[in-house]
């Protein structure tokens, strides 16, 4: 691995949200990975080398990740770009649209006034990349797995204990999150800790709201319904009251085995677009490609906001059943 860390990002002050970087030439960006195509456990991924000497904006400092099933783990060196979402094209075709790591030696800080003159990605490059980046493995059973970046984010990554007070500190000196942002966002995880002792510890008389949550969400059904609006791409949709969406639930809060949560229910009421019908993705655990043999949608600029999970900056697209949602009249 060639050593380019004198002009790395990593050699001046830490990235921090808003800062204007650009992405450095495929061939200085494989001088930083393993035989594996890796570095530090994070895979360059053949759908990254497109951005090659393109700029882009720093929308999250990637400091605290989840690993997809609600663990959070520390990241090293890495940001999340404004808009750079993996398209899947290596992956089979994945449809998850995960906003892709970018460790900082991959990128160069440049001002507004700078002239962009770094190449885009040739052919031979691309060649190269491909015989570096691995996306692909059988497994025992005869099935092809994947391997990408949400797959390879916890070996990439440590775990992170809630009482790592260092986190905390980074949410707000890298700009993720404003004085008043992590003010409110830490009030609420108080509370909705208060809330599973209190369900767990005093009589219902004491309780508040039962020792229910801030936008608690439970079904009770024994089977799920299904209703579909045939959506399109482009079309407009509000998602519907959070007891409405209950009584699509089961006692798992699934529908057809799609989970919605308390984070997802912060988007009751909201307004968005339709950007894509989903029908396969890349399960994070397993590398197995999962078939959505249902009706599923992903909106625009409605995803997990971490809100729930001590911040994380992961920022994943959430997947909805159209029962969940009423088209909007254009009128």
């Amino acid at each position: 691995m060639v050593d380019i860390m004198a002009e790395a990002v990593s050699s001046g002050p830490p990235l921090r949200v808003g800062d204007l970087v650009v992405i450095r030439p495929l061939a200085e960006i494989v001088a930083t990975l393993d035989d594996k195509g890796s570095l530090d456990g994070m895979p360059f991924m053949p759908e990254m080398a497109a951005y090659c000497g393109q700029r882009a904006t720093v929308v999250k400092r990637a400091h605290k990740t989840c690993d997809g099933h609600g663990h959070l783990r520390w990241l090293d060196d890495a940001v999340h770009l404004d808009g750079l979402h993996c398209d899947g094209s290596a992956h089979g075709g994945c449809q998850a649209r995960c906003l892709m790591y970018w460790k900082v030696s991959w990128l160069r800080r440049v001002d507004d006034t700078e002239v962009q003159s770094l190449p885009r990605v040739a052919g031979g490059d691309a060649d190269l990349l491909a015989r570096l980046a691995r996306t692909t493995w059988d497994a025992a059973d005869g099935t092809v797995r994947y391997m990408c970046q949400a797959t390879e984010v916890t070996a990439a990554s440590r775990p992170l204990p809630v009482g790592e007070v260092k986190q905390y500190l980074w949410d707000i000196s890298s700009g993720n999150y404003s004085i008043w942002a992590f003010t409110r966002i830490m009030t609420k995880a108080v509370f909705n800790r208060y809330q599973r002792w209190s369900a767990n510890h005093l009589p219902s008389a004491l309780r508040v709201h039962d020792g229910h949550s801030l936008n608690y969400i439970q079904g009770h059904g024994t089977s799920t319904p299904k209703s579909t609006l045939d959506l399109r791409v482009g079309e407009r949709v509000r998602v519907r009251p959070r007891r409405e969406i209950e009584a699509t639930l089961d006692e798992h809060n699934h529908n057809r085995g799609l989970l919605i949560d308390a984070e997802d229910a912060t988007w009751c009421g909201a307004d968005s677009t339709v950007i894509a019908r989903v029908r396969r993705f890349v399960n994070d655990e397993t590398g197995e490609m999962i078939e959505i043999k249902s009706d599923c949608v992903m909106l625009d600029g409605v995803g997990c906001r971490g809100e729930y999970w001590r911040m994380c900056s992961r920022g994943l697209p959430t997947y909805w059943r159209e029962i969940w949602l009423d088209r909007i009249d254009d009128q």
